[in-house]
This record gives C-alpha cells, structure tokens and sequence, in this order.
C-alpha cells in the first residue's frame, strides 16, 4: 500500500513539474477554467501559434486568450468566486489571476460576475480604457470593432477610467 501512495505522488509531482512550476506547502498553481462552453470556444498561449479547443475544464492560465466565434458563449471560472462569460465574437487575454485578477478584453461582449466571497481585485481592459470591478457585482462590458467600450451594471458598482 506504501508503494501505491508513493507512486500516485510521485505523478502528481512529475504533472506538477510538467506545468512549469514546483508545488511547496500551502501553494498552488494559479488557473481558471472553462466552466461553460457551447463548442465554439478557443485557447491559445502566448508562445504558441496555433489556437486549441476550450472545451469544459479545459485549465486556462495567465498569458492564454480566449475566443468565442459568432454563433458561440463561454464561460470562465477563476479561484475565489469570481465568473467571466464570453458572448458571441468575444476574444480576451487572461494577464492575471486571482486573488488579483487583470483580463484583457479585444472585441465582443463579457459578463464579469463577481460573487460577495470575491477577493482581491478584478480590473477588466479594453482599448478605450479600464474597468475596476469589486465584489458582488454583476457587469457587461461590450466592445466594438472600433475599441469603443460599454459598461452597463446590473448591480454592485464599477469604476471606469
């Protein structure tokens, strides 16, 4: 049984490895996730070239971006409560994550949905400017293909600058 509980770590070790990074006491690799996804969703990382399916539970991490074509909606799950919904067409780039959360918003329509357990900061940019979202808040941000930006709250608040 000793030997079985000795593997299993091992591999959990090795994946860790694999992921780019060493897990000591108390850490954690930080990612979001693909909670929802209508088929339509893609991945790519910033040293990559070509674009992968984001299918659900597909591991999202600082430096990916997300698309979401035409006919398509996705949404990404972050640690701590904290939701980012693609509608169709949307692209963004994930800078940061939680507990302070930065996501690079290029084209399309996102729900940024933050829970009241949220934590830390979530500031959302687009090509016109910047949206600081807190907890406890629901808010859309719509950008068009000319970079121009809206922001409707549905509750909580926002600041945009």
């Amino acid at each position: 049984m000793k030997q079985h509980v000795w593997q299993i770590t091992m591999m959990v070790a090795a994946l860790v490895a694999l992921a780019g990074g060493a897990v000591a006491d108390g850490e954690f690799l930080m990612h979001g996730r693909v909670s929802f996804d209508t088929g339509t969703a893609m991945v790519k990382n910033a040293t990559e070239e070509n674009w992968s399916a984001a299918v659900v539970n597909t591991l999202v991490m600082p430096g990916d971006t997300l698309w979401v074509d035409q006919s398509g909606t996705a949404e990404l799950e972050l640690a701590g409560g904290s939701f980012l919904r693609f509608a169709d067409g949307s692209k963004a780039e994930v800078v940061s994550l939680p507990p302070s959360a930065s996501i690079r918003g290029w084209a399309g329509s996102f729900y940024v949905h933050r829970l009241s357990r949220s934590q830390g900061d979530f500031i959302f940019t687009t090509p016109s400017g910047t949206v600081e979202i807190p907890a406890d808040t629901l808010v859309r941000v719509d950008i068009d293909g000319t970079g121009a930006t809206t922001v409707s709250v549905r509750w909580g608040s926002a600041r945009v600058r």
